[in-house]
C-alpha cells in the first residue's frame, strides 16, 4: 500500500508540473473575477512561474 500511495502522489506531482509548464495555470484573480481589463487585479503582472492570463474583451 505505501508503494501505491507513493506512486499516486508522484503521478499527481508529475501532472501538476506538466500542466504548469504547458501554461495551463490560470491566474486565480482572473479565474474568480473574469478577464475584464478594467478590473484592478487584471492590470497587475501574474504572480508565479507559468501563470497565464486570458486577454480580456
Amino acid at each position: 500500500m505505501p508503494l501505491v500511495l507513493a506512486l499516486w502522489w508522484m503521478t499527481l506531482l508529475g501532472a501538476a508540473i506538466t500542466l504548469q509548464r504547458a501554461g495551463r495555470c490560470l491566474d486565480t484573480y482572473q479565474a474568480i473575477w473574469g478577464p475584464d481589463p478594467s478590473l484592478p487585479g487584471n492590470r497587475r503582472k501574474p504572480i508565479g512561474w507559468g501563470v497565464s492570463r486570458w486577454s480580456g474583451s
